[in-house]
């Protein structure tokens, strides 16, 4: 453990030095989206992805489960300028998964081009029909989806025939016998996600995607249209997916809480690492440093959903210099948890039951007295400065869920420019 520990620091020290273009947009707009969390579970996920530009845009959409990043669908869109796509997940039933809506009249979105074409609703992929063998059926129920913008093209419409043509060869020809070769895809995408809970109330969790500025700096092609886990951002960003660990790096998330019974106030935190996967693939003595706990080193076939990010939390009341009880102030003693998957639903407050029904909890953040306030979660790894590329939502509900929110969780960021892997 040690070698590799030493290998990793000599790598950060290598790395330090390099700059990539890949970042996250405050804009909101990008080559590239994150949308990091969906839920199916008594409830239903809409998606939109808009492309704001005058060119076509190829894209490549990938659902991935959320305890271990497993792809569970994948397929190729065409955006044609200005257009915009929609999508809705729901849940299949108790011996189903997941199933994906697009084109229906609800959504009313049959004229975006996807490959493979004249589709409205297909399943998401388990172990039985060719996921990764660890995949439930349950397991399709919750996770998050990545879109990353193979190219762009110059014309208003193409079939679904020519739009694979663009994402395999960089080239198509349309029926009058002209040429439409692929061009670097611009940062002209943004998407947004409503997760509805089935209950009287149907509260809603709105977010807006994480957008990826110049991930891809040159013309994607030669990637299969479905059925491959391709292209990977470690495949498409310059620098690899130590870049965008870089451009993801954070030390601490931030979020504000309230658990006040009298007002039937809920709050529950999601904290993602989108990298995981692809990390470990690309570099296992870097995923080494950063995912720190209880691997087993015995274990041939890794299992990710294993290998975890010790977690602290600070928990501040609203008068953070007023004494609650004996030796019971803010801050609240901080806490220790490990977070094990990808995708870690976390409820605030002792014995809280989450907010949407999940199998990614298990972690419990303790408030003590406190039921107003703020916290805050930073990270205890080998990795310089203990940064990780992560991405967190807050979610609260008031009134039993009659008014509701999701928000990104304010964060400190590396902003030194060079890379941390």
């Amino acid at each position: 453990m040690l070698r590799k520990v030493l290998l990793t620091l000599l790598m950060v020290a290598f790395l330090g030095s390099m700059a990539w273009a890949v970042e996250v947009n405050p804009g909101g707009q990008g080559d590239a989206l994150i949308m990091g969390y969906y839920n199916a579970r008594n409830a239903l996920t809409y998606f939109r992805i808009v492309n704001t530009s005058d060119k076509g845009i190829v894209g490549k959409i990938r659902f991935r489960e959320g305890k271990r990043s497993e792809e569970v669908l994948d397929f190729i869109v065409c955006l044609s300028p200005q257009d915009e796509f929609s999508m809705i997940l729901v849940d299949g039933g108790e011996t189903a998964p997941a199933v994906l809506y697009k084109g229906t009249d609800m959504i009313s979105d049959a004229d975006t081009t996807t490959v493979p074409g004249n589709w409205t609703m297909v399943p998401l992929r388990y172990g039985a029909t060719g996921a990764a063998a660890t995949v439930t059926m349950d397991d399709t129920k919750e996770g998050y989806v990545e879109f990353i913008a193979l190219s762009a093209y110059g014309v208003e419409d193409i079939d679904s025939d020519q739009c694979k043509e663009l994402a395999e060869t960089g080239s198509t020809e349309l029926a009058d016998g002209s040429t439409v070769t692929a061009e670097d895809a611009p940062n002209a995408v943004m998407g947004a996600v409503e997760i509805v809970k089935y209950t009287d109330s149907l509260p809603i969790f709105s977010y807006k995607a994480t957008a990826l500025k110049d991930t891809t700096t040159a013309v994607q092609t030669s990637f299969p249209a479905t059925g491959t886990d391709t292209p990977l951002f470690n495949d498409v960003v310059d620098g690899g997916i130590a870049a965008l660990n870089e451009a993801l790096s954070k030390s601490a998330l931030y979020a504000m809480y309230d658990i006040r019974g009298g007002l039937g106030a809920a709050t529950d935190l999601l904290v993602l690492f989108p990298t995981k996967k692809e990390t470990y693939t690309a570099d296992e003595a870097t995923f080494n440093a950063m995912y720190t706990e209880d691997f087993n080193t015995d274990n041939a076939t890794m299992d990710l959903a294993k290998r975890c990010v010790v977690v602290k939390y600070d928990v501040y009341d609203d008068a953070e210099d007023t004494i609650q009880q004996e030796l019971d102030f803010s801050p609240y003693t901080v806490q220790t948890n490990s977070l094990c998957y990808e995708v870690n639903y976390v409820s605030v407050g002792e014995m809280a039951s989450s907010i949407l029904d999940t199998s990614l909890s298990g972690v419990n953040v303790q408030t003590g007295s406190f039921n107003f306030g703020w916290l805050k979660v930073y990270f205890d790894n080998q990795v310089d400065n203990d940064t990780m590329p992560v991405l967190g939502y807050e979610l609260q509900v008031w009134a039993d869920g009659a008014l509701s929110r999701m928000l990104e969780m304010s964060y400190d960021a590396n902003t030194s420019g060079t890379a941390t892997p």
